[in-house]
């Protein structure tokens, strides 16, 4: 039997409860899961109780490492195609409060904006999803499958002890989740995004002898050394390019060195950020920045040394996949322009749901990207609805 779009949405407006919407972003913004350190545990309990009332079941805690906790729980039947929806709980810090206009985990509501940590990525988009499924309900609208949760921990360093412990558990369980599709529910302005970029962390530090700054042709000069480094980085041919994401990037982070100013630097270190596109691998850019280091050693006597801190590989799906269909069904439904699938700049928990259990995953939430990570972060009650 085929679904009538026009009337569903028609109905979930009429029962969506607008303050309600708006009360459970606010309540989700105040409670604060900066990481690191991380602690979702409050949150997970707060999500926990509105699920419970909404009729999940197998609500189920996974905790990792204490205070690092993950939600996962159902709603719907057995019969006919699951889908999962992940999310996470955790938000990068916020920085100095005093350069908020409104204080970060206030959650004020002003201009039709909530404003805090985490408004748009992503406690905004926990919230749309409980007044749906409150709305869908209200409706008396049944689900012809499973929805399955996951409110994840950790997302904000790479998933370790979030996604990555779930697709882990699934992969190792005879009854681990089997899902159709799914949908990762970080912030595209509700554009549907189809691939994302991985990435690489590394440190490099170089070495030199250390000496009095005035005399210093018995030393050398490690900063110096760097800066040879710095340059032959920044002056990398990149040869892959995606047609959504671009090309590759590569971003110099931090950089220290030195004991004191009338000393020769023995050392210097700096971390850069290498982003991925889709046909790229972590392993093949490890391999591109440990060659720069080897042309180096050989040309002007570099000792550079590199260190992968974390990686994230990209993923991709196609842009013609049916649950991208399904997206685009239902922002016409709504009335929104058509848009083509696009590229998230960023890395996701998408990856986990792609490259290991093989279900195929569009990103789409809530929220404008820009408004991620920023202060003043905020988003709009309009697309929230």
């Amino acid at each position: 039997m085929a679904i009538d779009l026009q009337e569903v949405t028609r109905q979930v407006a009429r029962h969506l409860d607008r303050a309600q919407l708006v009360a459970w972003a606010q309540e989700l913004i105040r409670i604060d899961t900066t990481n690191p350190p991380g602690n979702e545990a409050p949150a997970v309990a707060w999500l926990e109780e509105r699920l419970e009332a909404l009729g999940f079941t197998h609500l189920r805690r996974h905790e990792p490492a204490p205070r690092r906790v993950s939600l996962t729980g159902d709603w719907g039947g057995s019969d006919g195609p699951t889908l999962i929806w992940n999310g996470h709980l955790d938000v990068v810090p916020a920085g100095d409060p005093t350069a908020w206009r409104f204080p970060p985990f206030a959650a004020h509501l002003h201009e039709g904006r909530i404003w805090g940590r985490g408004a748009a990525d992503m406690k905004g988009a926990f919230a749309s999803l409980l007044a749906a499924i409150d709305a869908l309900q209200r409706a008396g609208i049944r689900l012809r499958g499973r929805l399955h949760l996951q409110a994840v921990a950790d997302e904000e360093m790479l998933g370790m002890l979030g996604t990555k412990v779930l697709v882990e558990e699934a992969r190792g369980e005879p009854a681990g989740v089997r899902a159709d599709a799914a949908i990762c529910g970080e912030p595209t302005g509700l554009r549907p995004m189809v691939a994302a970029r991985g990435l690489l962390w590394a440190q490099i530090t170089t070495v030199g002898r250390s000496a009095h700054a005035s005399t210093p042709h018995l030393g050398v000069n490690a900063i110096t050394k760097m800066a040879r480094v710095i340059e032959a980085l920044e002056a990398l041919p990149f040869t892959a390019h995606h047609p959504l994401l671009g090309p590759p990037t590569l971003t110099v982070a931090t950089i220290q060195g030195g004991e004191k100013a009338n000393m020769v630097p023995d050392w210097c270190r700096i971390t850069l950020d290498r982003r991925l596109v889709p046909g790229e691998t972590v392993e093949g850019a490890r391999q591109e920045l440990e060659g720069v280091l080897a042309r180096l050693r050989d040309e002007a006597a570099v000792d550079a040394r590199l260190e992968v801190l974390e990686a994230a590989e990209p993923s991709e799906i196609p842009a013609d996949t049916p649950m991208v269909q399904v997206v685009q069904a239902a922002r016409a439904a709504l009335g929104l322009e058509p848009v083509a699938p696009g590229g998230f700049p960023g890395g996701t928990d998408a990856r986990f749901l792609i490259r290991q259990l093989g279900v195929p995953t569009v990103i789409l939430g809530p929220g404008d990207l820009a408004q991620a990570h920023t202060t003043n972060e905020s988003v709009a009650v309009e697309e929230l609805e």
